[in-house]
């Protein structure tokens, strides 16, 4: 028997104040109703252990439960994703990489000056 799905376990994990960061971080693109990568996420945060026979008997019919391992791997892909922004700054490894992405970034700008203050910065807080 295969064991609890990797999607399950990871939003089991997540804290109340994670769970609502994703649910704000998800609908940023979302008009209207929920989107169907939110409904997805609240069904399996609402199972006590994870059961995919009923995952699909809630959304069968819908055109993206067709493609459901798709779905939970985008969706895992997102809550990671979100966890990262969720903890960037929180500790001193994540502002040093969050400091290197940037001067990445301004080194492509051509903005070599600001970029090498990244890096120093980086270097000061290593």
């Amino acid at each position: 028997m295969k064991g609890p799905d990797k999607l399950f376990r990871l939003i089991k994990a997540m804290t109340k104040q994670e769970k609502r960061y994703f649910q704000l971080y998800a609908s940023r693109h979302t008009i209207g109703e929920k989107n169907n990568y939110l409904r997805f996420f609240d069904a399996i945060d609402k199972q006590k252990t994870y059961n995919g026979e009923e995952l699909e008997a809630i959304f069968k019919g819908e055109k993206f439960a067709e493609r459901m391992d798709l779905v939970k791997g985008y969706l895992y892909e997102m809550i990671l994703k979100c966890l990262n922004a969720y903890n960037t700054g929180k500790t001193a490894a994540s502002k040093i990489h969050e400091l290197l992405e940037n001067m990445t970034v301004l080194s492509e700008k051509g903005m070599y000056r600001e970029s090498e203050k990244r890096l120093e910065k980086a270097y000061d807080l290593a």
